[in-house]
């Protein structure tokens, strides 16, 4: 049987564990660079802020700063550097936080449903505390092997897996509850409705996000030893926040479009500035096609 705690073997996992940081970041900022433009409309103001947008902005970029002090975590030799751990482990946590809320307000934008939206609302309130546990218990110091390591790794694994099932839980929750509402839909109004529309092309980024964190709670559980045990993270909380920021942009570019082809104003009644009682007044005939985001 393969010995997954030699010397030799957790050699081989730091410096992987290193490499995939760099492009997983890699990866990040350019999906940022090529989506400023979404970004530039509002300081341009050729789209109208909304409270909504919150979640987007601060996902976005938290992920970012998170990445951030991963790279410079893992590919510094300098002691100074456990300084960031915190802020590495509260930016990437609350990027997953808001990427969810992304997907629960488009969830509760569908429902309009009290019971949904505050059994929701209750379960970003219990993420969000376990991030904040999380982020005051976890501190750093540096190791004569000239890297920055957990002061209790036992207790860091342990928190992280419980968050990244919670995680996967939450998902799972958002992505059945969307699932169920778009067979409802389909039969109740038929192919042209806007709300249809909205959860038959924005299924696709649950789906990921749903995916990428069991995949990461995967390899928590199998837990080879710890670097492999938490290699799942980065690459699933990176691409959990390209699905919930690409779902975001999908939903105001669907609904731009719309406005424009039936020369309506799409009244912002809920969560996300979706009106699903407009749907019912669409012809059937109506299409969902919308640039990408």
């Amino acid at each position: 049987m393969h010995n997954w705690n030699s010397p030799q073997e957790l050699q081989r996992d730091i410096f992987l564990l290193i490499r995939t940081a760099n492009v997983w970041t890699g990866i990040y900022l350019w999906e940022m660079l090529i989506h400023m433009s979404f970004e530039w409309d509002f300081v341009k103001r050729r789209r109208i802020f909304q409270w909504q947008m919150v979640p987007y902005f601060i996902s976005r970029y938290s992920q970012a700063i998170g990445l951030s002090c991963l790279v410079a975590t893992v590919n510094s030799t300098r002691p100074n550097t456990c300084r960031i751990q915190s802020v590495l482990t509260f930016s990437l946590e609350i990027s997953v936080v808001f990427a969810n809320i992304n997907f629960a307000l488009r969830t509760m934008a569908i429902w309009t449903n009290k019971l949904v939206t505050g059994s929701i609302s209750i379960m970003i309130l219990g993420h969000a505390g376990l991030v904040v546990l999380d982020t005051v218990n976890n501190r750093g110091h540096w190791v004569p092997e000239g890297t920055c390591v957990a002061q209790d790794p036992a207790r860091t694994y342990r928190n992280v897996m419980i968050i990244r099932a919670y995680t996967m839980g939450f998902d799972a929750i958002l992505l059945f509850l969307s699932a169920y509402k778009l067979v409802i839909e389909n039969k109740r109004i038929g192919r042209g409705s806007l709300v249809r529309c909205l959860l038959a092309q924005g299924m696709i980024y649950f789906v990921i996000a749903f995916a990428c964190n069991a995949i990461a709670t995967g390899f928590l559980i199998w837990k080879p030893n710890f670097e492999l045990g938490i290699i799942g993270t980065a690459p699933a909380s990176t691409f959990t926040v390209i699905a919930a920021c690409r779902c975001v942009r999908h939903l105001t570019e669907l609904l731009a479009h719309k406005a424009h082809q039936f020369r309506a104003p799409i009244t912002a009644t809920g969560p996300m500035g979706l009106d699903t009682t407009l749907s019912h007044g669409e012809p059937n005939s109506g299409t969902c096609n919308t640039r990408k985001p």
